[in-house]
């Protein structure tokens, strides 16, 4: 009996795959008690957050907006200029 892996999906996939029969939600990664995953300032957290209000309850813009921002090689340290250029690429529509 052959056994089957299963193959890796990006999220892209799986969001664009499944988006219309199941809720979605996306959560910055921030635990309790806060702690950031990539730096000292939860400064890109504060970003996400800040962009998850900005397009209130569509899923679609924030999932456009945290796809964005995960794939693109961001400094360790928060540095203001990163969020406007990304935002130039991937326009998120409030």
């Amino acid at each position: 009996m052959m056994a089957l892996t299963p193959q890796p999906q990006t999220t892209e996939k799986l969001y664009g795959d499944y988006k219309s029969s199941v809720e979605f939600t996306l959560t910055p990664a921030i635990p309790s008690p806060p702690i950031c995953a990539d730096e000292t300032s939860c400064d890109w957290e504060r970003v996400t957050l800040c962009a998850f209000d900005a397009v209130k309850n569509s899923t679609d813009e924030a999932y456009k907006f945290l796809d964005c921002m995960d794939s693109h090689d961001l400094p360790l340290f928060y540095e203001p200029d990163v969020p406007v250029s990304l935002s130039l690429r991937q326009p998120v529509h409030l």
